[in-house]
């Protein structure tokens, strides 16, 4: 005598006849746990204290209690850690949401604007204060820099603050996007494949095409 374990194979009714419809089933397929003595259900806890129906089941055999028992494990095993996985990817997504805003709040400002923004930092300023000397230009050239950009050129006051808030990027002149693009092609030309000197000659005149009309773009 002990417990024993079963699938049920024909469904097992439990009619409540003081509640009209308010009975329970147990459906084809559900595994279950019954006292042998008393065949009484204990698993699964829905339908503990009823009575199991012996032609309705058919016993589980140990060994492939144990193989269940075992596959259960494996499952659940699996189960933990496809969670986790999902949770360490809606965490790396959120973070790259974050980046992604952070990156948008950023405001592009010119070299010279940068560069004074860092100088005044270095000197151990509060963005309250960088901001107050951008208000006098006769502070010097960093402070004029800034003068310049929020208050009579492009920038404006808010820009600068969210700049010293949110943190900048540097706005390249023409010039220096042309070097760059220009470096640009010649790295995808370098380490292009070309195995004859005609190979060069066409790369050669593809890059030198490429390179022209960049070029127009600034004149």
């Amino acid at each position: 005598m002990g417990y024993k374990y079963a699938v049920v194979k024909t469904p097992m009714v439990y009619r409540n006849m003081y509640v009209p419809n308010g009975g329970v089933t147990i459906d084809i397929g559900t595994v279950i746990g019954y006292d042998e003595e008393s065949r009484e259900i204990f698993m699964p806890r829905d339908y503990a204290g009823k009575f199991v129906y012996l032609p309705s089941i058919e016993e589980i055999p140990e060994n492939e209690l144990t193989n269940l028992w075992r596959n259960s494990q494996i499952i659940s095993q699996q189960r933990d850690k496809a969670i986790n996985d999902l949770a360490k990817h809606a965490q790396t997504l959120v973070d790259m949401q974050d980046e992604l805003n952070q990156a948008r709040k950023k405001v592009s400002v010119p070299q010279d604007v940068a560069e004074a923004i860092e100088w005044f930092r270095a000197q151990s300023l509060t963005n309250e204060e960088i901001y107050e000397l951008s208000l006098d230009p006769s502070d010097g050239k960093y402070a004029d820099a800034l003068h310049v950009w929020s208050d009579i050129g492009p920038g404006d006051g808010n820009m600068l603050m969210e700049a010293l808030v949110n943190g900048y990027t540097v706005k390249q002149s023409p010039e220096e996007r042309l070097q760059q693009e220009i470096e640009d092609l010649i790295q995808e030309w370098w380490f292009s494949p070309m195995t004859t000197d005609k190979d060069v000659a066409m790369a050669a005149k593809e890059l030198a095409g490429k390179i022209v009309e960049h070029a127009k773009q600034f004149t």
